[in-house]
């Protein structure tokens, strides 16, 4: 495998719901994991980014939004082994469990630095004793674990602020080769690039069912009231927003992320889709636009933060 077929392959992750409150959960999960007794406090620190992504996005398989449910819900149903899906398996009695916990006051959460670098500190305190997980980073890359103040996990490669500056691997590259790669890179070698169309396409017609979403039976109504028309720019818009609008209500469908972004995964992807499908462009030529589509994203995605100010997509997309 070619190195920038493998950065893409190991980039595309699926990611339930918006990403930032399935990170929060898993954090807490992951701290579960280490300590046991009656729940005392959940105390959250989050960069800013962080922080302002997870505050009003829907929860998946919840009604509720914000970073005190996806805490609470990371506690009393995430399965930190899912990564960015372990909400997945949230069911009415967890909802009842978690809202409680943030009526009892239960759950903190502080903003902690004015960053677009990834930060969730998740600390857990019970009758017993206390734990806590650190992410930096990356949505889910934990970089330390604690046990009654004691230090069990540290991975290898956690940064300090006075870290040497590395060059992304991705920045070693010019555009002109990775235009050239997106040509040329064996088609058997990206196949694999199909599962985030499969994906992303499902969440869509999620949203098409669901009687949740609003804006996309709008984004319809443009296009004809067809998903395909002969207007690429109208489905172009239809497809990524109403997959979007379902990320963000929280509906049960997961998306592949790019870049840790659920929105970035779709953004790459599905505008791409409507260009294929109205112009009948062979799967290869999809798969290769995806390629360097996925590649400059996450070009841009080193220089811009992995949590922008505003959204990540709109971001990406003006530079």
């Amino acid at each position: 495998m070619k190195k920038l077929t493998r950065l893409i392959y190991e980039d595309m992750r699926p990611a339930l719901g918006v990403t930032e409150p399935g990170a929060i959960a898993f954090a807490v999960a992951k701290a579960k994991e280490h300590v046991t007794g009656d729940l005392r406090q959940i105390r959250l620190v989050l960069n800013s980014g962080m922080y302002k992504n997870a505050f009003t996005c829907g929860i998946p398989h919840s009604r509720e939004a914000g970073n005190e449910y996806a805490a609470a819900l990371g506690y009393v149903a995430a399965v930190a082994s899912r990564g960015l899906e372990c909400l997945d398996g949230v069911r009415s009695a967890d909802n009842r469990r978690a809202k409680a916990l943030v009526h009892a006051g239960l759950i903190q959460v502080q903003m902690g630095a004015v960053s677009s670098r990834i930060y969730i500190h998740a600390e857990i305190t019970t009758s017993n004793g206390e734990a806590s997980v650190t992410i930096e980073d990356s949505h889910t890359h934990v970089t330390q674990i604690r046990e009654n103040g004691r230090v069990v996990y540290e991975s290898d490669k956690a940064r300090s602020d006075h870290a040497a500056v590395v060059v992304p691997a991705i920045h070693r590259y010019t555009l002109r080769r990775l235009l050239h790669y997106a040509e040329t890179v064996p088609a058997d070698e990206i196949a694999f690039i199909r599962q985030a169309y499969d994906m992303n396409l499902a969440l869509f017609r999620q949203a098409m069912e669901s009687k949740r979403t609003t804006f996309a039976r709008h984004l319809l109504e443009r296009n004809g009231g067809k998903t395909i028309s002969d207007d690429e720019q109208t489905t172009a818009s239809l497809l990524c927003n109403a997959a979007i609008e379902a990320r963000v209500l929280g509906l049960s469908c997961p998306a592949t992320s790019i870049t840790g972004s659920g929105a970035h995964g779709i953004i790459a992807t599905l505008p791409l889709y409507a260009s294929q499908q109205v112009h009948h462009y062979t799967e290869e030529q999809l798969l290769r636009a995806t390629v360097l589509s996925f590649l400059v994203c996450m070009y841009i995605k080193e220089y811009s933060g992995r949590l922008s100010a505003f959204c990540g997509g709109y971001v990406s997309l003006n530079d």
